[in-house]
């Protein structure tokens, strides 16, 4: 059985802390997504960056993508992991 973190990983679906907010915003146009998960170097999600996000912390601060990291603007989300729970 296929589980969504395999899916998230194989398809590419998420984009690390430690980018930057313009290719943020490249891989959400290039694949027409709204919202991408965060993941650190391990490969652990840590957050989500959505378009509302950028323009409101970006774009309308008038801050440069190149210069502003994701951590610094998506928002932090709690996963449950279901195994522990059974």
């Amino acid at each position: 059985m296929v589980q969504i973190k395999d899916l998230i990983i194989k398809r590419g679906f998420f984009i690390n802390s430690d980018s930057n907010v313009r290719e943020a915003v490249k891989l959400l146009d290039e694949n027409y997504w709204a919202n991408v998960l965060v993941v650190v170097e391990n490969g652990k999600p840590v957050g989500m960056i959505t378009e509302r996000e950028i323009i409101k912390k970006v774009i309308l601060g008038r801050n440069n993508p190149e210069k502003i990291k994701v951590k610094q603007i998506m928002s932090k989300i709690l996963f449950l992991d279901i195994q522990k729970w059974n």
